[in-house]
């Protein structure tokens, strides 16, 4: 009878529970085996299909099969982990193609339109720029990730400084002395399929991100 009992009890104790273990061990490894075969290749290709439908410039197109040849690189070596990186970053490219704003120069009470630095290795010189808002074609103001030239930092920011010259800056500045507002207030657009902004004004291409 005792053996009995401690039979079973190694049954329940021991072999189930090792034999439970291997068989999800196994299943974990069927489930890895069609990810990497199957589920990421699948959603590598499809979000990389996504991407040409909509970009409408070359570097748009060079930037995805870049990431596409990242992506079956990983999948080559078994790296689910960096083809799952590759197809984030073909999501974020296919978002950033399909946005669409304006810069707006800002205008509205209480806010600067343009402002001036300092800069402290040339404490005789000026930095001037035009501060923005990027705004939707449904009239939402967005955030946009920004990358300060003061401090180097990326920030997602509804609101920065574009540099600009002295010439622009004042055209600007008169403009708005006119009436209170700026009537030619489109600094540039972003449109659908494209990476860039197209302005429509002279800039610098750099930015800030306080004042």
């Amino acid at each position: 009878m005792t053996a009995g009992i401690g039979w079973g009890a190694y049954q329940v104790g021991v072999v189930r529970p090792a034999r439970e273990r291997a068989e999800q061990a196994r299943a974990q490894t069927e489930r890895e085996q069609r990810e990497l075969t199957d589920l990421l290749p699948r959603a590598l290709g499809q979000g990389h299909q996504e991407v040409l439908a909509e970009a409408q410039v070359d570097e748009a197109r060079q930037r995805a099969g870049q990431i596409l040849a990242d992506g079956r690189s990983a999948l080559a070596r078994r790296d689910a982990a960096g083809a799952k990186k590759a197809i984030s970053d073909l999501e974020d490219l296919r978002a950033d193609l399909r946005r669409e704003y304006v810069l707006r120069i800002m205008s509205r009470p209480g806010e600067p339109s343009g402002v001036w630095r300092i800069p402290a290795r040339n404490p005789q010189a000026r930095n001037y720029y035009i501060v923005v808002e990027p705004v939707a074609p449904d009239g939402r103001i967005l955030s946009l990730p920004v990358t300060s030239e003061e401090t180097g930092q990326t920030q997602t920011v509804s609101k920065w400084a574009v540099r600009v010259s002295e010439d622009v800056f004042n055209q600007v500045r008169r403009d708005k002395n006119d009436d209170g507002i700026v009537q030619r207030n489109r600094l540039g657009e972003k449109r659908r399929g494209s990476l860039d902004v197209d302005y429509l004004m002279p800039v610098l291409g750099r930015a800030i991100l306080t004042w």
